[in-house]
């Protein structure tokens, strides 16, 4: 973003740092009307106000940085009123936002139906339960473009054979790994996790849709192609030659497998994209009774920003609202 920052005050003539400006706030605004409607912005489409919010963020962080004064704070140390009308006049303008919609197990089992009949559908297939089950944002397991690009590797796989630890998957025999009953994921730079900590799974019994098998299956393909441990998990072989799980992958797979489901479980195939997973995955474990606390710890939220994956409309979360309503509607006030 600085680098944009930077382009921008070449464009018109000014110091990065706004070192010899009297009130910065005007260049920050039109920096912000320039990302707005695109000519700043990575994608160059027009952008929601909460991106421009982000990018301007960005920017001044980095004069904090360099040891210059926050140009959005005032004398009391809050940010200009100015900025808060213009994010402001700008969220009023914005449409709603686009929220993908979980995807039910029945359209993730009739993706897997369609066949592993080659490396590549192998792979894509894999990649959708590591997904689903890790609560993973593209990026991490998928090649995606716009989103953070942290892929887990294969030297981040560790397993384990009941009580007994593989740290290193690189080096045990194939037929050890492929009777691992547990698989973990160490974090690197992937976005909320620590550096080092571990996400895991235990095996459920699947033979498909299970995190342990499908990660599994991930290194066994790779390490019988030789790969190097830094190669990311969505690396695939076809004919000796590598290529990678794009998000496009994912997403064509996802609609394909709901057109072939009557009424496609209810969700809008528009809706439907390799985004859905992580919120499918957090949807089925608050189905299935998991506090909402263990959900954030294992999809990696550090605030209530969680509930906005939800969807209040998922048939097993509110077919019994109304009659415990009328139950528990009969009181007297103290």
């Amino acid at each position: 973003m600085w680098t944009r920052w930077c382009s921008f005050c070449t464009d018109i003539n000014a110091d990065p740092l706004l070192s010899s400006v009297a009130d910065p706030i005007p260049f920050l605004q039109t920096f912000g009307v320039r990302f707005r409607d695109g000519r700043l912005a990575p994608s160059h489409n027009k952008t929601r106000a909460r991106t421009v919010e982000d990018a301007i963020r960005l920017v001044c962080q980095r004069f904090s940085e360099l040891g210059a004064p926050d140009p959005r704070l005032d004398a009391q140390g809050h940010q200009d009123f100015r900025l808060r009308r213009m994010y402001a006049a700008w969220k009023k303008e914005d449409d709603p936002p686009a929220r993908v919609e979980p995807i039910p197990m029945p359209i993730l089992l009739q993706a897997e139906a369609l066949g592993r009949r080659t490396p590549r559908d192998r792979a894509t297939l894999d990649c959708m339960w590591m997904g689903f089950y890790f609560l993973l944002r593209p990026g991490e397991y998928a090649n995606a473009s716009g989103d953070a690009k942290t892929p887990f590797r294969l030297q981040d796989v560790q397993f384990k054979i009941g009580s007994r630890h593989y740290p290193d998957v690189m080096t045990v025999p194939i037929e050890t790994l492929l009777a691992a009953t547990f698989v973990s994921l160490t974090f690197t730079n992937q976005k909320n996790g620590v550096k080092g900590e571990k996400l895991g799974h235990a095996s459920n019994g699947q033979r498909f849709a299970c995190p342990v098998r499908a990660v599994i299956r991930r290194v066994e393909h790779l390490r019988s192609h030789h790969a190097h441990p830094s190669t990311p998990l969505h690396v695939y072989y076809d004919h000796g030659a590598p290529y990678a799980v794009s998000a496009s992958m994912l997403s064509s797979l996802l609609r394909s497998a709901a057109l072939t489901i009557p009424g496609h479980c209810g969700v809008q195939l528009s809706h439907i994209s390799a985004r859905s997973l992580r919120n499918s995955g957090a949807m089925a474990l608050l189905l299935a009774g998991c506090d909402p606390d263990k959900i954030r710890i294992v999809g990696r939220w550090r605030s209530d920003a969680m509930f906005r994956y939800m969807h209040s409309h998922a048939l097993p979360l509110i077919q019994n609202n109304s009659t415990l309503m009328f139950r528990g509607g009969s009181y007297h006030l103290a």
